[in-house]
């Protein structure tokens, strides 16, 4: 008898960011799944056409209904979880599951412990929320999955009971390359949530000197939704003598971003602390020669074939622009270098050490 996993999959829903696209990854993989040990049930928020051929239950979020969403999730998933009797639940964006009876088992994705560590990176309601409930959170699961060594560290170092129920599943990333179109103009490339963890400042300031010492003209294109505390940037953006070659493209279709990354010079990736990185990852793969944040799991996703450069350090990251544009061959070795280091993350590693993880949560 194969046991019964729900999985909540509401960031596949509402989001657009790094967990949507790490959600519908797996889910897609999992509906290829020939396991005959585990049976998967998706619980999400409104009619999507993704689920479509799936065991899936629908559960609203009215959120112009004062406190419906706490009660969604505190009393009509877990009422919905054990009236169908499921063996196993698995939250994968963190925060949960909740009000369930120990005989149901409960697994729990870490992707990072930002708004721990750095709360000054978050909206405080999300840092007080994660402050209240993540250590029951972690003492409640059964199993903990964090997608790089570098999460799994700093959970240990959190709540140091956890590296004895804690695996590690690495990302990956769907992106192939595809012909791209006709370089109109040279352009860096930044992809990901316009918000202050990013460390997209330094990187306005980091190109306004580029361009200050560059013969050549290159454009700078970041690609995101804008998420919170954006203004300081605009305002930067606006002040920048560049500002005209400064574009931001919003969300685009998955096209589109191939076409963004295989034109680029280079992506750049400043954050300051990241969970895994997928953008760095999606770079890689598609040939893009990349300069990355030496901050968090982005070592462990960049090995050696990607430059580093000190967040903190605006004059840093220029001279890895400077550097990568004048030289070529540099450009090609990292092109190869990082193509290489891409295939060691495929989802098809990921989802069979992640049924290989849940078959075990049984024994």
């Amino acid at each position: 008898m194969p046991k019964k996993i729900a999985i909540l999959c509401d960031p596949i829903d509402n989001q657009n960011a790094g967990i949507h696209v790490y959600l519908k990854s797996v889910v897609a993989e999992l509906k290829k799944s020939t396991s005959t040990n585990l049976e998967y049930s998706y619980i999400h928020l409104k009619p999507n056409r993704f689920f479509d051929n799936t065991s899936h239950h629908i559960i609203p979020d009215y959120t112009f209904i004062p406190g419906w969403t706490t009660f969604r999730k505190f009393f009509l998933i877990p009422r919905l979880l054990k009236k169908l009797k499921f063996d196993a639940v698995w939250e994968p964006a963190h925060f949960g599951p909740f009000g369930l009876p120990k005989k149901i088992k409960r697994i729990t994705t870490i992707h990072d412990l930002t708004p721990i560590l750095f709360p000054q990176h978050h909206p405080w309601v999300s840092a007080f929320l994660h402050k209240l409930f993540l250590k029951r959170i972690l003492h409640n699961a059964n199993l903990l999955i964090t997608v790089s060594n570098h999460t799994a560290k700093d959970l240990a170092i959190y709540a140091p009971k956890t590296p004895l129920k804690t695996i590690v599943i690495p990302l990956a990333t769907n992106l192939s390359i595809s012909p791209p179109p006709p370089l109109k103009q040279p352009y860096f490339l930044f992809v990901g949530t316009v918000e202050p963890r990013k460390n997209l400042l330094t990187l306005i300031k980091a190109y306004g000197r580029f361009r200050e010492q560059s013969k050549q003209v290159f454009q700078l294109i970041i690609v995101g939704a804008l998420g919170w505390k954006f203004q300081p940037l605009l305002q930067l953006i606006q002040n920048s003598p560049f500002k005209n070659d400064i574009i931001l493209t919003d969300q685009i279709s998955c096209d589109r971003l191939i076409n963004y990354y295989q034109m680029a010079t280079g992506f750049i990736y400043p954050s300051f602390y990241e969970g895994f990185g997928l953008p760095v990852l999606e770079a890689m793969t598609l040939g893009t020669p990349c300069i990355v944040s030496n901050s968090s799991s982005l070592p462990e996703v960049g090995g050696n074939a990607v430059l580093y450069f000190n967040p903190h350090s605006t004059k840093a990251l220029t001279a890895q622009m400077l550097k990568l544009i004048q030289k070529q061959d540099l450009q090609q070795q990292l092109t190869a270098a990082g193509k290489t280091q891409a295939k060691k993350f495929s989802w098809s590693k990921h989802i069979n050490q992640l049924e290989d993880t849940l078959v075990s949560i049984f024994k």
